[in-house]
C-alpha cells in the first residue's frame, strides 16, 4: 500500500481518471460491514437492470440456473444473446469482480450486453458462491460445472465450444485463471481465450506490491486484499503454502494455458502480480498480451465509457477476441 501524499500519488492518475476518484469506495472491508456493502451493491444492479440504454436491448438477458457437478446447489447465471442470432456463435463465459467477497453478475449488465452486441457471442456470466459464507473450492467448482454445462449443451445452445473464452475482472479474472489451469486436458475442446482485467492471482500481493510505492492506494487497497484473501481461503493469506489449486500464481507449471490477454493499471494494487504471471505465460510457451495502462487505478472503468483509458480497454479487449474466435 502506498505511504506517500496523497497530493503526490494523484498526480500519476490519469487527469481524465481524476473525477472518478470521488466515487471511489473508501471503506475498509470487514465482517461486520460486509452485508451493508453487498447490500449497496445490490442495489446499486437493480437499478442498472432497471435502465438498460435503449441500443442494448437488441440482447436478450436470460436468467438461468445450471448444475453443479460437484453436489453444490444449482448456480445462478445470466445468459446474454444477440436478437436475430446465428448458430455455431463463440461464447464469453464471465466471471465478475468483488474479492470473492462481493458482487453479481447483474454488476457487468451494460458491459456484457455490449459485448454480446458488438461481437455476436454469447455471454454467460456466473453468480459463482462467495466468501466466506463459501470458502474455496465452491467458487471454483461453480465455474467448473458452468464450463462443462456448456460443452454438454452445446448444440442446443447454438454454440461453438471450440471457441469459449473465459473472461472476468479482478476476483473473477483470478479465478477465470483458476479454472483455465484446472480444466487442462479435461475438456473435449480446450479454453480458445483467456482475457483477465487486472486479475487477482496471489495471496501474497502485499510482498510484490513493495517495489512500487504508489500501487493500492486506491479503490483495491491491501488491507481489503487480505481480508479478502482470507475469507477466501480460510486461512491466513501470505504464508508458505495455501490450499492446492486456490492461487493461480502459486500453481508451478503453467503449461497448456490457453492464450491469454492482460491488462491492469500502472497504479493498480495487482500490478506487479500480473507481470510476474504473464512473464511467467510467456515463458511456459503460452501467447501472451499484456497491457499496462498509464495512470489508472483498479476498476478504473467507474470513470464511464467516454473516459480515454476506457474506451481503450474495451477496444483493445473486443480485438483479442475477434482475433482469437476468427
Amino acid at each position: 500500500m502506498a505511504k506517500n501524499s496523497p497530493y503526490i500519488s494523484q498526480q500519476l492518475i490519469a487527469q481524465e481518471l481524476r473525477p472518478a476518484l470521488a466515487q471511489l469506495p473508501s471503506t475498509s472491508l470487514s465482517t461486520r460491514n460486509l452485508p451493508k456493502v453487498r447490500n449497496a451493491i445490490r442495489q446499486a444492479t437493480q437499478l442498472q437492470l432497471g435502465n438498460v440504454p435503449a441500443e442494448l436491448l437488441e440482447v436478450d438477458c436470460q436468467s438461468i440456473r445450471l448444475p453443479s457437478d460437484f453436489g453444490g446447489p444449482d448456480i445462478p447465471a445470466l445468459m446474454y444473446t444477440p436478437k436475430n442470432r446465428g448458430t455455431n456463435l463463440p461464447v464469453a463465459l464471465h466471471f465478475h469482480g468483488g474479492g470473492y467477497i462481493l458482487g453479481e453478475p447483474g454488476v457487468n449488465d451494460t458491459q456484457n450486453r455490449t459485448l454480446a452486441k458488438t461481437l455476436g457471442c454469447v455471454v454467460v456470466s456466473v453468480a459463482y458462491r462467495l466468501a466466506p459464507e463459501h470458502p474455496y473450492p465452491s467458487a471454483l467448482q461453480d465455474g467448473l460445472s458452468a464450463l462443462n454445462w456448456l460443452h454438454s449443451n452445446a448444440q442446443c445452445l447454438a454454440i461453438d465450444p471450440s471457441r469459449i473464452a473465459l473472461i472476468g475482472e479482478s476476483a473473477g479474472a483470478g479465478l477465470a485463471a483458476a479454472i483455465a489451469l484446472h480444466s487442462r486436458g479435461s475438456l473435449p475442446h480446450p479454453v480458445k481465450h483467456l482475457l483477465l482485467d487486472a486479475p487477482m492471482l496471489d495471496d501474497r500481493s502485499q510482498h510484490l506490491s513493495v517495489s512500487h510505492p504508489y500501487c493500492g492506494e486506491y479503490s483495491w487497497t491491501a488491507q481489503n486484499n487480505h481480508f479478502a484473501w482470507r475469507a477466501y481461503l480460510a486461512a491466513e493469506p501470505g504464508g508458505e503454502s495455501a490450499p492446492e489449486g486456490a492461487v493461480p500464481a502459486r500453481e508451478t507449471d503453467l503449461s497448456g494455458m490457453p492464450a491469454t490477454f492482460l491488462i491492469v493499471g500502472a497504479l493498480d494494487l495487482f500490478l506487479n502480480e500480473n507481470l510476474v504471471f504473464g512473464n511467467r505465460l510467456i515463458q511456459c510457451g503460452v501467447p501472451v498480451e499484456l497491457h499496462v495502462i498509464p495512470g489508472a487505478f483498479h476498476a478504473y472503468g467507474i470513470a464511464g465509457p467516454e473516459a480515454p483509458q476506457v474506451k481503450q480497454t474495451h477496444a483493445l479487449k473486443y480485438q483479442a477476441l475477434t482475433r482469437a474466435w476468427q
